[in-house]
């Protein structure tokens, strides 16, 4: 039982990780489809608040858990493949914490949004949830979840050898105690101990704008094993190396680029936008240097074709956001849907395809896909890809034309743009539950358990075969 809840075993860590991922993310989507019901009835008052609950669980689960356990199972999956194995009680039994961390602060039934920011976080109204009086006791959970993810990330640099991968874990390490000294500083704050509002969120920030980068730069681990792999070796292969150290203090720097609109001084916005260009052109360059590396297309294979695509999908989500850096144009998209179209671009485009490319080896190492699988993989991550990036694409537009995020009250021109919305949406999420459910279906029918289980799974794969025929 031990073993099985918390495994040493290096393989079973990587499972514990990536069944974690898989779990958050389910969790994300039903978040985001609540959100879509309630935006598409344009609100009420009985049903206001339930929205924001849902709009801050999908945003709080993605950006204090699912990111970082991601995040962790993609540097202990590629270290594997290099052949570098990592285990030990100790990754286990922080995942347990962190995911204890998650149930104790969502128990309190948060509302305020993913800021944690003044004055809202140091109201009880911000809270639904059975805590009452003591909705600080939401905020003990974010600490639990701060000091897990620190741990983890400074124990993995300790140990992980691929110089990108370390980068990835160390940026965690010494950032995620920021969005502990958040939580509280909200918990003073709740008693008393107040401060101005601008020094919670330019803490929250320094965590905020670095955790953008834990999962992309382990992504970039994987596309530099899969690429190169399949194709030729990268143009350069001292540029990851190279790049290391400004991958590192750049995304810490470019933390103010999230505050152009808050009266920050001048000298603290100009760090963060030519931090935040900088870093988006160290991106750029590891990005470009595997162009000589995509002579790597393989039909049958899923590794292959999902690397490509999510290398498509770096490009495709990059661009539009590079224009929020520039104080103008941030100043007139800062609280539109632009916003959130060209964040989850990134998510969606590049780390979710990330994460499934991760999945989809890991499931093939137990036994190959079967003609039909290869077929069913690759049409649900097209489908995926085409559909998300519309979505997001849509997104950012609406945002042009004045749409505002996080309110359930809009104009009513929006409404038709809003279910076309839903309907991508729901289209995406049974493109990546396809995507999803065959790997998954490959490692369940390889437990071994009793007489019983087995024969149950082995019947359960006879009908599943069939209809795939």
């Amino acid at each position: 039982m031990l073993e099985l809840f918390l495994p040493k075993d290096s393989h079973r860590i990587r499972f514990l990780y990536l069944i974690g991922s898989v779990f958050w993310l389910a969790l994300i989507g039903i978040g985001a489809m609540n959100m879509r019901t309630y935006l598409e009835s344009q609100g009420s008052i009985k049903f206001d608040e339930i929205y924001y609950f849902f709009l801050t669980f999908h945003g709080d689960s993605g950006f204090f858990i699912f990111i970082e356990i991601a995040t962790v199972f993609l540097v202990l999956y590629i270290s594997h493949l290099r052949g570098q194995e990592l285990g030990g009680r100790l990754l286990s039994l922080l995942f347990w914490t962190a995911n204890i961390g998650a149930v104790i602060y969502f128990l309190g039934g948060p509302i305020t949004g993913w800021y944690l920011q003044y004055p809202l976080s140091l109201q009880p109204g911000s809270f639904i949830g059975i805590y009452g009086i003591d909705y600080w006791i939401s905020y003990v959970g974010i600490i639990i979840i701060s000091v897990s993810f620190s741990i983890l990330g400074l124990r993995l640099f300790k140990v992980v050898r691929d110089t990108i991968l370390r980068t990835s874990s160390i940026l965690m390490g010494i950032t995620e105690p920021f969005l502990g000294i958040v939580a509280v500083i909200d918990i003073l704050g709740i008693f008393g101990k107040t401060l101005s509002a601008i020094i919670p969120t330019s803490v929250f920030w320094i965590f905020g704008s670095s955790s953008d980068y834990y999962m992309t730069y382990a992504t970039f681990g994987l596309l530099y094993y899969f690429i190169p792999y399949y194709g030729s070796r990268p143009i350069s292969e001292k540029w990851v190396k190279w790049f290391s150290l400004p991958l590192l203090i750049l995304p810490i720097l470019s933390f103010s680029s999230d505050l152009l609109t808050w009266p920050i001084p001048v000298p603290l916005k100009i760090m963060g936008v030519i931090s935040s260009y900088l870093l988006s052109g160290f991106l750029g360059l590891l990005i470009i240097n595997l162009i000589k590396s995509l002579n790597m297309y393989k039909l049958g294979d899923v590794k292959s074709f999902f690397s490509l695509l999510c290398y498509i999908g770096f490009i495709i989500s990059a661009i539009p956001s590079l224009l929020l850096p520039e104080p103008f144009l941030d100043t007139f998209f800062h609280n539109t849907y632009y916003v959130v179209g060209s964040f989850h671009s990134i998510i969606w485009d590049f780390l979710i395809v990330g994460l499934m490319t991760g999945l989809v080896s890991f499931a093939e190492e137990r036994r190959k896909y079967s003609e039909s699988e290869t077929i069913l993989l690759n049409l649900g991550i097209i489908l995926w890809s085409i559909t998300s990036t519309v979505l997001a694409y849509l997104m950012m537009e609406v945002g042009y034309f004045g749409l505002i995020r996080r309110e359930i009250i809009y104009s009513p021109g929006f409404k038709p743009i809003m279910v076309f919305m839903s309907f991508l949406a729901y289209d995406a999420l049974t493109s990546i539950t396809l995507v999803v459910s065959i790997p998954l279906w490959i490692f369940i029918s390889s437990i071994k358990g009793p007489k019983s289980i087995k024969k149950i799974v082995s019947r359960v794969s006879i009908i599943v075969k069939s209809f795939s025929k």
